[in-house]
């Protein structure tokens, strides 16, 4: 039987917020390297711009790509899978990939913008940054990263 998927340190319930603010439960991205290494799997809430299919808004005269939110389930020793959360629509992101940070502008300060190269091609995703080190861990397994620390 496998172990219950757990939400990663970045991705977070209202009421996980609400009990971090008041000091209660603190969420440690550390504890997930540790739980990711002895074989746990996690979901981490995270948006793109280039897996599956393209959404698009009509901004005056110009369309303009809209970040799509959802999960990338991240299981040790398996490929990563990408679950969008309206749509329902399924992508399996393959390891063995390179990640930089992209320069992207996002509109919040505690989230950073990646740019994941794969043999498919480059892929943009904006996650939390407390989840850096266990979205690296997951998919750059035994490949150097691409921008050095961080």
């Amino acid at each position: 039987m496998s172990p219950k998927i757990r939400r990663s340190a970045g991705s977070f319930t209202p009421l996980e917020s609400w009990l971090a603010r008041a000091g209660v439960k603190r969420r440690d991205p550390a504890r997930d390297l540790e739980a990711f290494g002895n074989g746990q799997p996690f979901k981490m809430f995270c948006m793109t711009w280039t897996v599956g299919q393209a959404r698009k808004r009509r901004v005056g005269a110009a369309e303009v790509v809209v970040p799509r939110g959802g999960w990338l389930h991240l299981t040790p020793g398996a490929e990563a899978v990408w679950h969008s959360s309206p749509a329902r629509e399924t992508v399996i992101v393959p390891p063995q990939a390179t990640l930089a940070r992209s320069d992207r502008q996002l509109y919040f300060r505690n989230q950073a913008a990646f740019t994941l190269g794969t043999l498919s091609g480059l892929h943009d995703f904006a996650i939390r940054k407390v989840d850096e080190e266990l979205l690296r861990l997951a998919l750059v397994t035994g490949v150097p990263a691409a921008d050095g620390p961080s």
